[in-house]
């Protein structure tokens, strides 16, 4: 009985700890999607298409005076992977660089690329543009 009752245990846990690390991922890989998460989560977002080898462009921030937060996302759609990792090779250097002062703060910063994604942003606005 020991036995049985550890094993639903350890499958509980395991399908929680995949349903956690599901829910903490990187933005929507769709542009569209992206902006109605984000406005659904209460941002204001701003949108341009087609600058240069950027196939949409999305700046999203919400500001809680109440809590004295500020949260904000840039992402960047572009119309290719290799045109994203080119601009990676740059915006990636950048990124960390902002990463490290902000470290410690109430505006730490995440970033990365996926696909032809590269994204940048407070924590709880990376995770709200699913």
């Amino acid at each position: 009985m020991k036995k049985i009752i550890s094993a639903l245990l350890a499958l509980v846990l395991t399908f929680g700890c995949v349903f956690a690390l599901a829910s903490c991922g990187d933005p929507a890989k769709d542009s569209e999607d992206a902006v109605e998460a984000l406005k659904d989560e209460g941002y204001s977002v701003t949108v341009k298409e087609n600058i240069g080898d950027v196939e949409t462009t999305l700046y999203a921030f919400k500001n809680d005076v109440n809590n004295k937060t500020f949260d904000e996302v840039e992402l960047y759609y572009f119309k290719s992977e290799e045109a994203a990792e080119k601009a990676w090779e740059t915006l990636s250097e950048l990124y960390e660089k902002e990463a490290e002062t902000k470290k410690g703060s109430n505006a730490e910063i995440k970033y990365g690329i996926k696909g032809n994604l590269i994204y940048k942003g407070t924590e709880d606005a990376v995770k709200a543009a699913k």
